[in-house]
Formats: structure tokens, sequence, C-alpha cells
């Protein structure tokens, strides 16, 4: 009786720990997406998103007022943080900041002016980019396919990121290899 009291525990406990492991996983894989984004459905076009403004630009070199490092830094070097989403019609405009070292980079933050892009459209009915904004709230759009915009997959941006392995955004190198593959 002793012996089937101790394996019904031992079971017991298995399984609550199965349980809290399956909760923790879960909880991860939402928090991967905002709501809005997750509850929508538009979690595939958010990622096309952050990675095509992250290839776009992944070269760009910043420097901060008040920072004191000698080192170059580039924007793909920086976690590149969901900002917001507005909706017009069949457009969805997805917004990112850069940031580093808890500083939201815009013009104000910056030693020097970079033109760098923050946001980017895309049509919901097929998926296809439409634009790209600045963070002066300019629309950019390419043709060609020489452009970062058209296809981000470009030789420069693919050796930028080899030669850069070990500082670039983990999200961004690995959204790369996968999709050099």
């Amino acid at each position: 009786m002793i012996k089937l009291f101790a394996i019904l525990t031992i079971l017991i406990c298995v399984g609550c720990n199965n349980e809290k492991s399956k909760d923790v996983s879960q909880k991860s894989i939402i928090s991967l997406y905002p709501k809005e984004i997750d509850s929508l459905g538009y979690k595939d076009i958010f990622d096309t998103a952050k990675f095509y403004l992250y290839a776009y630009d992944c070269d760009k070199k910043f420097a901060l007022i008040n920072d004191t490092t000698k080192k170059d830094m580039y924007l793909s070097y920086l976690p590149l943080e969901y900002d917001t989403l507005k909706i017009k019609g069949d457009t969805a405009e997805f917004y990112f900041m850069y940031r580093y070292k808890e500083v939201k980079l815009d013009p104000n933050s910056l030693k020097e002016f970079v033109h760098y892009k923050n946001g980017i459209a895309f049509n919901l009915k097929n998926k296809k980019p439409l634009y790209l904004t600045t963070d002066r709230n300019l629309i950019v759009k390419e043709v060609g396919n020489q452009s970062r915009f058209v296809n981000p997959l470009q030789k420069e941006v693919i050796e930028f990121v080899k030669s850069n392995a070990e500082n670039i955004n983990q999200w961004f190198k690995g959204e790369v290899l996968r999709r050099i593959k």
C-alpha cells in the first residue's frame, strides 16, 4: 500500500511539473508577439516587416550624443522593438524603434543625423510590402532587384551579417540564416 501511495505521489508530481512546463513554454511563445499582432493573426507579416527593416539599414552606423563608445555601432546590433500598428483599409503599417542602452533612437539622441527606416507598410490581401517610412515620417518606395526593399537578402547584407555575426542582433541573424537556405 505504501509503494502504491509513493508511486501515485510521484506520478502526480511529474504530471504537475509537465503542466507547469507546458504553461511556461506557452507563455514564452505568446510573449514573442505583441497582443494586437497575435490577435489579428499578423505574426508572419510582423516577422517579415521586422526583417525588412533590419536588412534595409543593417550596415548603417550611429552614435549617441552622450555615448563615449569608440567602436563602430550599427543599427543591426540593436534590438528592434515593436511600437505601433496602423491599419488603413487593406494596408497595415508596422512601426518599430531601435534601442541602445535603454535609449530610444531618435534624431535628438544621435550625434549625427542618421536617416533610418522605422516603419513598413504591407498590403493585407497579398502580404506584399508597399513602402517604408523613415524616422521623419517620409515614405520611401524603391523598385528594382538591387533594392533592399524589393530583395532584402542582397549580397552585401549577407556578407555584413556574416562578418559581424558576433555583434548582430540574434533574431536578425537567425532570420538571415533561415531565409538564405
